[in-house]
């Protein structure tokens, strides 16, 4: 779903992606080189896993990883272009 879906919207090079979840911010942050996706998880394990397999990312600020839940996210109001939740919805 994360490689597919993107190839069937505009996605900005500037863009700001909000990923739920955090499984797809590597593969979102292809599209957006002047932008940056912020994946958040209710999962310490998985924020962990993500940080890791994303720290190159991390590093040149065009990911960011927070802990979370989709009923209160941790970002302002409007900042995002885009919010994605790939197969998520059923831990919500």
């Amino acid at each position: 779903m994360t490689n597919w879906a993107p190839g069937h919207i505009s996605i900005g090079s500037d863009a700001k992606i909000l990923d739920i979840g955090c499984g797809g911010v590597k593969a979102l942050a292809k599209y957006t080189p002047k932008g940056k996706v912020c994946g958040i998880d209710s999962s310490v394990d998985m924020i962990q896993l993500s940080m890791k397999v994303n720290k190159h990312l991390i590093k040149k600020g065009l990911v960011e990883i927070k802990l979370g839940a989709v009923s209160s996210l941790p970002f302002a109001d409007n900042i995002f272009d885009l919010a994605t939740a790939f197969e998520t919805y059923y831990f919500w």
